[in-house]
């Protein structure tokens, strides 16, 4: 199946070695990268040198979204910049905060199904003591 990942990516510099390659991993099509306008130039060469060292630049798109006071919500307009370039109909978005497995293609399985038209990745938060524990009920079991 031919399908677009969508990543937003701002200022997460310590993530971007770690997760991007996972997104590799899962052969999509293309992977487009959506950096703030002006982007931040750090963040913008540890996804270069990422992209490179998984010798991904053919099928690697970076896109450069400015503000636009007409969105409340700058992230929308950067990951919606994302979707409107990417060339696949099958787009799976996620964060680069997020690290992804292959379970996520089975997402993509279901698009076209039952009118889903949109994958889209969440955090699991692990639990650390017992106010981790109940951060991650409220965000895992109460949500």
């Amino acid at each position: 199946m031919e399908f677009s990942i969508v990543v937003p990516i701002k200022n997460e510099v310590n993530y971007i070695p770690r997760t991007l390659p996972s997104y590799y991993n899962l052969k999509p099509s293309e992977v487009v990268l959506c950096f703030d306008d002006p982007p931040d130039a750090e963040a913008l060469a540890v996804t270069r040198k990422v992209v490179e060292a998984c010798g991904a630049e053919d099928i690697s798109k970076f896109i450069f979204v400015k503000r636009d006071s007409k969105w409340a919500y700058h992230q929308a307009n950067v990951r919606r910049s994302g979707f409107r370039v990417a060339k696949y109909d099958g787009i799976l978005t996620t964060d680069i905060d997020i690290l992804i497995n292959k379970n996520a293609l089975k997402t993509l399985e279901l698009i076209g199904k039952d009118n889903v038209g949109l994958c889209s990745c969440s955090k699991f938060y692990y639990p650390i003591g017992l106010s981790g524990l109940m951060r991650a009920m409220e965000r895992n079991v109460f949500r």
